[in-house]
């Protein structure tokens, strides 16, 4: 596991999971470079979402086996844990 190219949050929930475990991360994936078609068919194993053609950013729900692995490829400049998205609660300010 390549520990540079991972943030502090997401290597802090790294630690706190067995390699095998399958609960799932959601992670942002931010590549060096635009993906040839080899990366493009490995990042869809992962279970990241189809990036437009110039785009180097995704993100995917990954077992912790995968963010080890995929940190590792010289292609994958960070990976990032998403923090989690709440709905707006009812505001006055909204009104």
């Amino acid at each position: 596991m390549d520990e540079l190219k991972i943030d502090a949050d997401l290597l802090e929930a790294l630690e706190a999971l067995p390699d095998a475990s399958e609960q799932r991360l959601a992670v942002f994936i931010h590549l060096a470079d635009e993906p040839t078609s080899e990366e493009r068919e490995l990042l869809a194993h992962v279970g990241a979402a189809m990036l437009p053609a110039s785009s180097t950013t995704t993100y995917a729900m990954m077992t912790p086996r995968d963010v080890r692995a995929l940190s590792e490829e010289p292609w994958v400049f960070a990976l990032t844990l998403s923090t989690p998205v709440h709905p707006l609660a009812s505001s006055s300010w909204l009104d």
